[in-house]
């Protein structure tokens, strides 16, 4: 009986992968952080700036998202995955260059990854394996036009760094930096990202709007500094007359 049990599963496997499926655990590993981020993506607004990056998806296979930090650059690719997934792609957070090869299937995929080449600094191991495996990856990201796509953030200094600038690989190809003056934060969209981060536990009842304007005159990490405030309510109370003094460590 265990027998028969264990050729079923072996079948069922067998059938699952041929249908083009990333292994089950993988799966199920990865639809447990996607409704994480789905849960996040409520309180998230689109700026100029993700709506400008959502354009440049649709004609890039590999698109690096920079700016410093705090300033929203995860939330954006997760939130463009996400609009994706609507549009029929399979979401696959990654860790490495070598996770797009193995895990590549028939299915219509973006491919998410962190910090690609360092949090705090530029790692020249990891550019290093990118460029070693960059002629893999750019045919396997374009085996059918528009089918696969890669997202990934950067902090601005690391982007910045000449090594980078210097280097040829599928991650030079769009390069969108968030904080250039073309996207920063206008004071009216500062203010709907907080109102719609308040939201989220009824905050925005118990603020003055005088208030929500001196809030907004934060320039630093202004989006994560916005998540903290309203997931605590008693740091909410503290800080609802200035971002500037919250710590985000």
């Amino acid at each position: 009986m265990g027998c028969e049990k264990e050729k079923e599963q072996i079948e069922s496997d067998f059938s699952y992968y041929k249908e083009g499926n990333l292994p089950r655990n993988i799966e199920e590993t990865n639809a447990i952080l996607v409704e994480t981020w789905k849960k996040d993506d409520v309180s998230f607004y689109e700026t100029k700036g993700t709506e400008f990056v959502y354009d440049k998806v649709k004609e890039s296979d590999c698109m690096l998202v920079t700016s410093n930090s705090g300033l929203g650059k995860t939330a954006t690719i997760r939130h463009i995955a996400l609009k994706l997934q609507q549009e029929g792609f399979k979401i696959v957070p990654i860790e490495s260059p070598d996770d797009i090869i193995k895990y590549k299937t028939n299915q219509k995929q973006v491919f998410l990854i962190d910090d690609v080449l360092g949090k705090y600094d530029l790692s020249p191991t990891l550019l290093e394996k990118w460029e070693r495996i960059n002629e893999k990856l750019m045919s396997c990201l374009k085996v059918e036009q528009g089918s696969n796509k890669l997202f990934c953030t950067l902090r601005f200094q690391i982007a910045s760094h000449q090594r980078f600038k210097n280097a040829s690989t599928i991650l030079n190809q769009e390069v969108i930096n968030i904080e250039s003056e073309s996207y920063a934060l206008s004071e009216e969209e500062k203010q709907k990202i907080l109102m719609k981060h308040l939201k989220k536990n009824n905050f925005e009842k118990k603020i003055k709007t005088e208030e929500v304007e001196t809030m907004c005159k934060t320039k630093y990490a202004f989006p994560l500094l916005c998540k903290l405030v309203s997931n605590d309510e008693e740091r909410f109370v503290k800080e609802s007359h200035s971002l500037d003094n919250l710590s985000y460590c």
